[in-house]
């Protein structure tokens, strides 16, 4: 077998260079006079790229690792060029070359080692190499696309299905054929075809066994490239001539090939002479659906300039324009379901072109301007960086353009340092502390940075912090699936964010009666009832730790129901300004039943008030304004109320008008005469008075949507209202339901403007993960080798979970939405998109203002409760009543 010998490896090519930047790499091939054409991402994360040395005339199949280093290098004297590769299951390529003197196409199968499984000579009918595209189906089994000719010598299109083992299985002509630019299959398993043919570019589908369904020719010069759009649709790529200037253009299409819309855009000034001609072949599309088209471009001179970048939205306008930083001419393009890009093609070095590989997200370029620096705690408080100053780690990093306030992030890594991808401008960098209160903290100035681009990295001087000395422990808790008569899964993080190492550490965590405690990470010290306390180690500054537990859901619980959980952790001293409040008063509250009726406590154990605060009882729905209190150091009332309603759930919540540091109190009690429900616990936030005490509560579930993503507190009504100013706690799940285990999964998530970036906090999570920050608040939650089985394999085992915390951005008017949704993708497959979760600013409820007199009983009767336009309100003797209606 010939062409099982005629071709030379070469493990790890020495005269290959690549540089690392920012968010990808950029890798030549060291081969002289070479080109990629193509380039598909296996099942490892590895890229086989394939092209052609266009001097010996000899196909190249390069293949590199995640980071973009070549790892295997073959060159095949047996075929003149290669272009097309797709990836199989097994971890292996598979590559459509050009036959020796144009004779023939090629199919051959590579394996991880770059060894040929099989090969496959297709003698082309009437045209030698005419087959260009590859498409791998979900069986195994292999489509080549390109052209032919019939026996009238009609140019037709030709397409070959092979199967997994390298066998023809049948071949056909279809069509009016030409040269093949992209071939994809539809969800239905149809084929849709695009080429360039003398009368035009033209779109063909056919359905999964080669038959023709349509075809169709549109405006363009040429289609360059297709792809399938997240919507189901079909985009195209070309130039369009206008007035002797050539435009890229896209257009889009529906699933039918019929035209949705259509845009040009010109890519030089339009006074330049001589024209300058872009140089496009690719394109591809984000998770979000904007298009980024690449291309050799120009910028206010007719020489050669770096790769620019359009950015279309969805509906083909325009939103933005780049500079990748690198003189280069791409060829083909794909996206990496993580939220990067992969561009293939030949450098812009003259008659010495070399082949390229380019990792970029586009939105942040691979030769972005960067700012570096790293954090420290100043000890000695001259805010100077000195010898056995320890690095800090707990911050976010923002940095903020001073001309445009355009804002930038990064997590610090656990060594202090970040680096904060930027655009060019001016720069004010600054640190927000995402786990201890801010008054915990008092920063040293910032930096002013200005930055230049493309490419320029700029490295700040280290920023010092002045921690306040003492210990801080920071407590989250999070829980897995409740399903009755099942185990779920409740993981407590905690770390020490404070400057002083914790001693005597011990967590008390307290279960609802539905839960049965299992087994745990730690032994229990002690435990009654459902009370478990846990002795811990000391905890030094900037260590973190984790307890699990494994409950099972109780059979009696019913769907629907809310459990809820609560840990404490000690020491729970804070240090700094004494109480929560800005008087130096701590508001606690608390909440039990006495016999059928409920008692809420407000205690002050800071110290004395200065000025009053309201409080809110809330029924189900409605909510009960009583008079503001005031009171002095240890001082307490109690609030007694009578449920009137059955299957009810009452709550009192503090009503801060004083800037409380920490979160508002809350304390829910069920109607005490039959248990009633806890749902208020699900639409309000949570009693975590102190960063030392996680609550959490969710509900029993039954059939669920195994992708999706809600944001805590529910808020109130179909529009989800929730006070300004409130934290929102988003839980993302997911399910492995394919046939095999998930080695990745990565969840991205493109926050919204109405949400804080800088505020953000990791909570907990079913796996270890891992987190980055970048752009303008786009996170990625990465699980690295996660091997999450499939849900037919182990059904319990196949799920997951991510939280976390997020503040509102200042100042929002009520009536704002806060909408947002995560892309989770599971190793290289297309994502699943979840559910929006909604929220809006604003207080939805019915409010009831009474002024009880004094040592009375407060007693409201509603009837209906919840109502849409009457209700009945019976109140006890001598309370003055104002009704009123929020939306």
């Amino acid at each position: 077998m010939l062409f099982f010998n005629r071709f030379i490896i070469l493990i790890m090519l020495l005269s290959a260079s690549q540089r690392l930047f920012a968010q990808g790499f950029f890798t030549t091939s060291g081969v002289a006079n070479s080109m990629y054409r193509d380039v598909a991402q296996g099942v490892d994360g590895s890229f086989m790229a394939v092209g052609v040395n266009a001097s010996l005339k000899q196909s190249i199949w390069h293949r590199a690792d995640a980071n973009g280093q070549i790892t295997l290098a073959i060159t095949d004297t047996t075929t003149y060029g290669t272009t097309a590769v797709v990836a199989c299951a097994d971890s292996c390529f598979v590559v459509l070359s050009e036959g020796y003197n144009l004779s023939s196409n090629i199919v051959r199968k590579l394996d991880a080692s770059g060894n040929i499984v099989w090969s496959l000579i297709l003698t082309n009918p009437g045209l030698p190499s005419g087959l260009t595209e590859l498409v791998a189906l979900p069986n195994g089994d292999f489509l080549a696309v390109g052209q032919g000719r019939d026996a009238q010598f009609a140019t037709r299109i030709w397409i070959v299905k092979i199967s997994a083992s390298g066998t023809q299985l049948w071949g056909k002509l279809v069509g009016n054929g030409g040269v093949v630019s992209r071939a994809e299959m539809l969800p239905d398993g149809s084929i849709v075809i695009a080429g360039n043919k003398n009368d035009g570019p033209f779109l063909a589908k056919t359905n999964a066994t080669g038959s023709l369904i349509w075809q169709k020719t549109y405006e363009f010069t040429q289609i360059r490239d297709m792809l399938l759009t997240t919507d189901g649709g079909i985009a195209l790529l070309g130039p369009n001539s206008i007035g002797g200037r050539q435009q890229i253009k896209v257009a889009k299409t529906n699933a039918d090939g019929n035209l949705l819309w259509q845009h040009s855009e010109l890519t030089s000034p339009p006074t330049q002479d001589p024209v300058p001609i872009p140089v496009f072949n690719c394109f591809a599309q984000s998770a979000n659906s904007q298009f980024f088209v690449p291309f050799w471009g120009y910028n206010s001179s007719p020489n050669p300039g770096n790769l620019q970048y359009l950015r279309l939205e969805s509906n083909g306008t325009l939103s933005g324009r780049g500079d990748a930083g690198v003189q280069v001419t791409p060829d083909a393009m794909y996206r990496i379901n993580h939220g990067s890009f992969i561009i293939a093609g030949s450098d812009a070095n003259g008659n010495n072109f070399e082949a390229f590989l380019l990792k970029t997200s586009l939105e942040t370029p691979y030769a972005s301007n960067q700012i570096t620096s790293s954090v420290y705690h100043d000890l000695n408080l001259n805010c100077l960086k000195d010898t056995g100053e320890p690095a800090l780690a707990q911050f976010v990093a923002v940095a903020e353009n001073t001309s445009t306030s355009e804002r930038f992030y990064a997590f610090l890594e656990t060594n202090g340092d970040f680096n904060i991808v930027t655009s060019p401008g001016t720069y004010r960098v600054m640190l927000a502390p995402n786990l201890a209160p801010n008054s915990y903290y008092n920063i040293c100035d910032t930096p002013l940075v200005t930055v230049v681009g493309p490419g320029q990295i700029v490295t700040a001087p280290p920023i010092g912090v002045d921690v306040i000395e003492c210990p801080l422990l920071e407590l989250e808790l999070s829980n897995g699936l409740l399903r009755r008569c099942m185990n779920t899964t409740l993981t407590l993080n905690y770390c020490n964010v404070g400057s002083v190492k914790a001693e005597d550490v011990s967590l008390v965590v307290t279960l609802d009666s539905l839960y049965e405690y299992v087994s745990s990470s730690v032994m229990p010290a002690s435990f009654s009832s459902n009370t478990f306390m846990f002795n811990l180690p000391d905890v030094q500054p900037g260590v973190c730790g984790q307890v699990t537990m494994i409950c099972k859901v109780r059979c009696e619980a019913a769907l629907g129901d809310v459990l809820c959980a609560e840990a404490h952790i000690y020491p729970d001293s804070i240090c700094g300004p004494p109480g929560g409040l800005k008087d130096g008063s701590n508001l606690e509250v608390s909440g039990k039943c006495i016999n059928s009726q409920i008692e809420f406590t407000i205690r002050n154990t800071g110290l004395d008030m200065t000025q009053p605060m309201e409080y809110v009882i809330i029924e189900d729905m409605i909510m009960f304004r009583q008079t503001p209190i005031q009171l002095s150091a240890d001082q307490d009332t109690v609030i007694t109320v009578t449920p009137s309603i059955l299957d009810s759930c009452y709550a009192l919540q503090l009503f801060d008008n004083i800037s409380s540091v920490l979160s508002r109190p809350t304390a829910i009690v069920p109607n005490c005469l039959n248990g009633g429900n806890l749902n208020l616990a699900l639409q309000l936030p949570l009693n975590e008075t102190s960063p030392s005490v996680a609550v959490i509560c969710d509900e029993v579930i039954g059939s669920f949507d195994p992708n999706d993503k809600y944001g805590f507190p529910l808020g109130f009504g179909t529009d989800h209202f929730i006070e300004k100013g409130q934290s929102l706690d988003y839980r993302i799940r997911f399910q492995n339901t394919g046939n095999d285990t998930a080695f990745l999964v990565v969840i991205r998530d493109t926050l919204p403007a109405t949400l804080n970036p800088a505020t953000l906090r990791p909570v907990g999570a079913s796996h270890p993960y891992e987190w980055t920050l970048s752009d303008n608040g786009v996170v990625t939650i990465t699980f690295p080798n996660i091997l999450l089985p499939d849900s037919t394999t182990n059904e319990p085992a196949s799920h997951g979970y991510v939280t976390f915390n997020i503040q509102q951005q200042p100042n929002l008017p009520e009536g704002t939405k806060i909408n947002n949704s995560a892309a989770i993708y599971f190793d290289f497959n297309e994502p699943v998109i979840t559910n929006l979760s909604q929220h809006t600013i604003g207080r939805p409820a019915i409010t009831v203002i009474q002024n009880p007199p004094t040592g009375r009983q407060l007693y409201v009767t509603v009837q209906p409760n919840p109502f849409t336009a009457m209700t009945r309100f019976v109140l006890s003797a001598e309370a003055s009543v104002e009704l009123k209606q929020f939306s």
